[in-house]
């Protein structure tokens, strides 16, 4: 094999291990956002059902502070 050839498929092989780490992080970022996104979800369901944002933040782990922000949206 060349050094040509086997450049090329060393770069080949760098180009696809890079996309497959590329879509796994993507795929980690994604389900990290959509977890949030319901967790926020079940915060505000739980202020409209009048519970103190502390006992909210017991059960969702979110900070009193940040039940006060979805609070105010």
């Amino acid at each position: 094999m060349t050094f040509r050839e086997q450049f090329k498929e060393e770069l080949e092989e760098a180009e696809k291990e890079g996309v497959e780490r590329g879509l796994a992080r993507g795929l980690e970022q994604g389900l990290e956002q959509g977890i949030r996104q319901g967790i926020n979800k079940t915060a505000v369901l739980m202020l409209n059902n009048d519970l103190p944002p502390e006992q909210i933040s017991k059960y969702t782990g979110l900070s009193v502070k940040e039940i006060e922000e979805l609070k105010n949206m």
